[in-house]
């Protein structure tokens, strides 16, 4: 904080809570700085102890997620494809205690120009002006849905209030307006602008660096009031977060930090596959934490010691005073950081309060903006003292913009040659510390807010004591290779004739001062905070952009796995949460512990490959434990430990190391175990492999039940409805029940069961009927049914409805009799069908022996269709054709037949028997006819042909039609129909 104030005096240690004013005393800016520092502290120190000092967002109001960022898509990205940058979300979150907050943006109704282009209110939204490349969200009405998409600024037309975006957007419906907010991307963070350049084909942790930042009127003019005509009063401090990339790839590259295989697999928490270049899962926090870039970012070792003693390596000169007579807070501050011997440094003797805002820089020559008259004096001359010499010098000033302020980069140094009025100051290019010197016109140093600060002299860094003035001395110290950062800084408050306020060790016997003790930074103190992991990818198709992808192999659209946010719940939603091992994100939430390592000898008991005994060994192992060997895992079934460790398997290892050598292996308990009181019945297991086992303490399964012999009554699982109707029991017998309590088979399952494909319709039900036969029903795309072997009903018959046939390939035997309501019948085999064989309705379809021959005991009935037998015998008891004609190319025997239309007999062994056969349409035969007994041909008066036999007539009907009966080609009787004469009217 340089700004003008005479000492800062919190200390944590000493456990004040409050500052009390007296009445009539003079106040000092250090007591009322003093108390909110403890204010300050104890919130944070509540929110850490509530909250946890790592690195957290809430999951309600959580925020600083990373997300693609891809033009004309949601947030809620419904694409894979890489993306140009990365989307932070609105919200809060905390790191140590401290609160970093990114608002969300305030939507304001535009005016739709054009599919590119819309008119804006004002140039600037949410105290930002709106510029090229920034990001936004548009809310398009459209009917009644509202689009909302990102999209990003192509342009921005400041003279119309016009802003071209890359991605068209709809017109809304007439009466409703287009919403417009601003969005936080990686690239366009407000507060981070000089951001470092990527490397591609590379591996970054995204983490959020919080610190907060010294602000003066000069950056927000909101602080001065205007009536005070310029003058200047308070300051305030600023918490300052920004997103940053930290690149791992060399790091994961390593051997030490790479995985190679399962077997070799280190037990750091991070899985990396090299040569993809992802991780394989989602890294541990822990682990990440323990690399070497994030530990050289955040526990930096590095400090100053201050004394103002003749030989400050003396704890008892005399003469360690302040040689100054005025009272004075030194700064010492890292100007361009680096290693202890590239650093460099620069102090002020008013803590760098002295600055001002830069109007314009013509050459060498800077305008200061002058808020007071004469403010230039400030920045003049100023003796020193060292070693009881007085000198004129010239003080250094550090020309600098808001954004390097804010990334933390240091300005340009540069030594006054003079100081001349109107508020001018002479530089001598000669001596600069940094670039060249800028060419600052008004309107840039207006909108990048330039300052000039003032500094009394600047050197490199060091291990030597140093002279600063006035008897004031320093000593930098820091660990090998740990860098100094821009912004380092430490005060030194010095009064006159006095010791300077520094931290000493205790005096001993008459000394007068203590050793000077090495001290920290003040500041700048930066907090960090791991959100997510992410991909580089190099620019393609010319273009010089480098894209961003997930980190993680096979991470879903929204990048769940890459995003290593700590989430917490709010107390008043958590309840009574507990952590075991992790940060609670639940009402119990059990992390299992990592594999510990021990040494041992191994040998089998005995022959058998899965009992073990283990000597020389410190390492406990019990039940439901797991143990690896030689890169191979099994549970520990049983253990016992007396003077020897015994273990037993649940599966025997591979190999094992040589019994007389010292052996590595690896053990890691079970994450939750539950048992009787008597601790010999396990009642519910989880182990480190994720099994979960309930009466078992080695589950191989990711589920296994087994039963105890001591209650075989009580079912292994059992799912009730909310009406206590058992849906699914498992017995201790094995049967299995589906809706049935008492199941009476290895499967009972009340009503139907319906067998179908993955990722098809076709299906099979069984469905019982009460006082029916059970119901077959499929697909009404299936084919049919097909057996591949003998098929035996033994009760009832065979009997197909709807628009099926059957397919019959092998030997049926149907005890009462076939039923086809629709379709056809086809027999491949021997088949026997003791009832009757049905076929009540069929268009084209027709019964077809291809086979040795069908005995069919009982009727057949075809109300429609063709009767087809190639070959073969058949032997039917009554056969009734109602429609159709009836074709028979093989020896044949009815006992009774009606045909009500035509039939063809081709065979020459055609008999008929038994009942006499009716005719009613016309019938030819082409080979010889044997009918048994005499045949009577009597011509009646209603133009029917019967021939008749003395028991059994035989009765042509053809009603006026002819009868031809000949042998071969040679016509032996021609009957016509009787043609009555036509008597004229």
């Amino acid at each position: 904080m340089k700004g003008d104030f005479t000492r800062f005096t919190f200390q944590p240690q000493k456990h004040y809570s409050s500052v009390l004013m007296q009445q009539g005393r003079l106040q000092l800016d250090a007591d009322w700085n003093e108390q909110m520092s403890i204010l300050n502290y104890l919130n944070q120190v509540q929110a850490r102890d509530m909250i946890g000092a790592a690195a957290g967002t809430s999951q309600t109001q959580g925020g600083y997620q990373i997300l693609p960022a891809i033009v004309g898509e949601s947030i809620a990205v419904e694409s894979t494809q890489s993306c140009f940058d990365l989307l932070i979300t609105e919200g809060r979150f905390y790191i140590d205690g401290m609160l970093c907050e990114l608002n969300r943006g305030t939507a304001v109704p535009v005016e739709w120009r054009s599919p590119t282009q819309v008119q804006i209110p004002a140039a600037r939204l949410d105290g930002q002006l709106l510029a090229t490349g920034q990001w936004v969200e548009v809310e398009v009405p459209q009917g009644t849905v509202t689009s909302i998409k990102l999209n990003r600024i192509a342009a921005v037309n400041p003279t119309d209030f016009t802003l071209d975006l890359e991605d068209a957007i709809a017109e809304p419906p007439a009466g409703q307006s287009i919403k417009l907010r601003r969005l936080t991307t990686y690239t366009t963070q407000a507060n981070y602008r000089h951001r470092p350049s990527l490397s591609p084909d590379a591996i970054y942790l995204v983490y959020l660096d919080v610190w907060q930042r010294h602000v003066t009127a000069l950056d927000d003019r909101d602080l001065q009031e205007v009536a005070l005509n310029g003058l200047d009063t308070t300051t305030r401090l600023q918490t300052i977060a920004q997103v940053k990339l930290l690149d791992l790839t060399q790091t994961l590259n390593q051997p030490s930090e790479q995985t190679h295989s399962p077997a070799n697999r280190p037990s750091n928490g991070i899985d990396f596959d090299s040569e993809k270049q992802l991780f394989r899962k989602k890294p541990a926090l822990s682990a990440l934490e323990t690399l070497s870039p994030w530990q050289t970012l955040s526990r930096r070792s590095v400090s100053m010691t201050a004394s103002s003693a003749i030989d400050p390596t003396s704890a008892i000169d005399r003469a360690g005073t302040y040689q100054g007579g005025d009272n004075r807070l030194y700064r010492v501050e890292i100007h361009q950081g680096g290693a202890i011997d590239q650093a460099t440094f620069k102090w002020s003797r008013d803590n760098g309060s002295i600055v001002s805002a830069i109007a314009k820089i013509e050459g060498d020559v800077v305008y200061l903006k002058g808020s007071i008259q004469d403010e230039y004096k400030l920045f003049g001359q100023s003796s020193s003292q060292s070693n009881g010499t007085r000198s004129q010098q010239n003080p250094w000033v550090e020309i600098i913009s808001e954004a390097q302020e804010l990334d933390n980069q240091p300005g340009i140094l540069v030594q006054i040659r003079d100081v001349k009025p109107p508020n001018l100051l002479l530089l001598d290019p000669s001596q600069i510390q940094g670039t060249a010197l800028p060419k600052i016109t008004q309107l840039s140093a207006e909108q990048e807010k330039f300052k000039v600060r003032r500094w009394e002299g600047q050197q490199g860094t060091n291990f030597n004591w140093q002279l600063l003035e006035r008897g004031i001395q320093i000593q930098f110290g820091a660990d090998s290779g740990v860098p100094f950062q821009t912004g380092d800084y430490w005060l030194i408050s010095a009064r006159a004739d006095q010791p300077i306020a520094w931290a000493r060790d205790l005096p001993q016997g008459k000394q007068l001062l203590g050793k000077p003790i090495a001290q920290p930074p003040l500041g700048i103190q930066h907090r960090y905070g791991i959100l997510a992991v992410v991909k580089t990818h190099a620019p393609a198709n010319g273009d010089s952009t480098i894209t961003f992808s997930s980190a993680i192999e096979n991470d879903d659209r929204n990048w769940t796995q890459s995003d290593l946010r700590t989430k917490f719940l709010p107390l008043i939603d958590r309840g009574n949460a507990s952590g075991i091992g992790t940060q609670p994100e639940a009402r119990l939430h059990v992390r299992g512990d990592e594999p510990q390592s021990a040494t041992g000898k191994i040998k089998l008991i005995g022959d058998n490959p899965q009992r073990l005994e283990i000597t020389e060994t410190d390492a406990q192992i019990f039940k439901g434990y797991t143990l690896s060997i030689a890169g191979k895992t099994s549970f520990v079934s049983d253990a016992s430990r007396a003077g020897v460790l015994r273990v037993t398997l649940s599966s025997p290892l591979d190999t094992l190391p040589p019994e007389d050598q010292v052996a590595t292996f690896q053990y890691q308990q079970p994450t939750i175990r539950f048992e009787t009181n008597t601790a010999t019945v396990p009642q519910f297991f989880l182990n480190a492999a994720g099994n979960i086992g309930v009466n078992t303490f080695d589950p191989v399964a990711k589920f296994e039940i087994r039963a105890l012999v001591a209650e075989p009554s009580i079912a292994l699982l059992q799912i009730k409805d909310a009406i206590g109707a058992s849906l699914l029991k498992v017995q201790p017998d094995g049967n299995v029940g589906i809706g049935i309590d008492s199941p009476q088979a290895a499967l009972d399952i009340k009503n139907s069961m319906r067998v179908t494909t993955s990722g098809s319709p076709t299906f099979v039900q069984l469905q019982p009927q009460p006082g029916k036969p059970v119901l077959v029903v499929s697909n009404p795309d299936n084919p049919g049914y097909s057996f591949d072997q003998a098929i035996a009903i033994q009760k009832g018959g065979i009997t197909v409805q709807n628009n099926g046939g059957a397919s019959i390939s092998g030997l049926v035997t149907a005890q009462t009799g076939v039923v086809v309501e629709a379709g056809g019948l086809s027999v491949k085999g021997t088949t026997t069908i003791a009832g009757d064989l049905t076929l009540k309705t069929a268009n084209t379809d027709r019964i077809s022996v291809r086979s040795t021959g069908t005995t069919i005991n009982g009727n057949v009935t075809l109300a429609t269709g063709n009767l087809s037998i190639p070959n073969g015998t058949v032997t039917i008891g009554d056969f009734t054709l109602d429609d159709s004609g009836l074709q028979v190319d093989r020896p044949t025997r009815f006992n009774t037949i009606t045909v009500r239309q035509a039939i063809t007999l081709g065979n020459d062994n055609f008999k008929i028997s038994g009942t006499a056969p009716h005719f009613n349409q016309a019938v030819t035969f082409a080979q010889a006819v044997t009918m048994q007994g005499a045949l009577a041909i009597n011509l009646s008066g209603q133009e029917k042909i019967t021939l008749t036999h003395p028991a059994n007539p035989v009765v042509i009907d053809l009603p006026r039609q002819a009868l031809s009966l000949q042998s071969g080609t040679k016509p032996l009787v021609s009957l016509t129909p009787f043609n009555p004469p036509i008597i004229p009217s």
